[in-house]
């Protein structure tokens, strides 16, 4: 008898409910698995987990970008290392992470050693991001990055960045 095709669209920001519910679908549904992924992005960690969780049953699942995909979603989409596609037209962005932070009137963390301790992951993890970038990133597109601007891919580039995608 033949295995039915599954499918699972995500479709909003990378934080806890929406990773939570496609990791439970992942893990509930034996098989292979086509997710659609547009996303704008959102949380980085969060995003690592999902990464991880994704490349753990990698061999049966696509993943499919589809519309956009930003900031983390596109270092997801990147990081996977199963079968992946994009829709004609998908573009992507990738920009420095960022971090809210509590600060008094004298713009000092309200928590001195928690914010300590912040500001030395967001250091590590500006300079792991850009050894990522400069994986993929032309230098034009460097320069925006370092510049703390947004770079956008347009469809085109997605082709160039993916070379060895399916575009459906």
């Amino acid at each position: 008898m033949t295995e039915s095709k599954k499918y699972y669209i995500f479709n909003g920001g990378i934080d806890k409910d929406p990773v939570n519910t496609l990791i439970d679908y992942i893990n509930n549904n034996p098989g292979n698995i086509t997710i659609s992924f547009t996303s704008t992005g959102g949380d980085m960690e969060m995003g690592r987990f999902l990464v991880h969780a994704l490349n753990d049953n990698a061999d049966r699942i696509t993943l499919v970008a589809v519309n956009w995909i930003y900031s983390c979603a596109f270092k997801i989409f990147h990081s996977f290392k199963g079968k992946r596609m994009i829709t004609f037209g998908c573009g992507g962005m990738f920009h420095y992470t960022s971090l809210n932070m509590s600060m008094t009137y004298d713009n000092k963390p309200n928590y001195e050693y928690e914010g300590a301790a912040q500001i030395a992951s967001m250091k590590e993890c500006k300079k792991e991001n850009l050894n990522f970038c400069k994986t993929f990133m032309t230098d034009k597109e460097l320069d925006l990055y370092k510049q703390n601007r947004d770079v956008h891919f347009s469809f085109p580039r997605m082709r160039q960045i993916f070379k060895d995608v399916e575009i459906i």
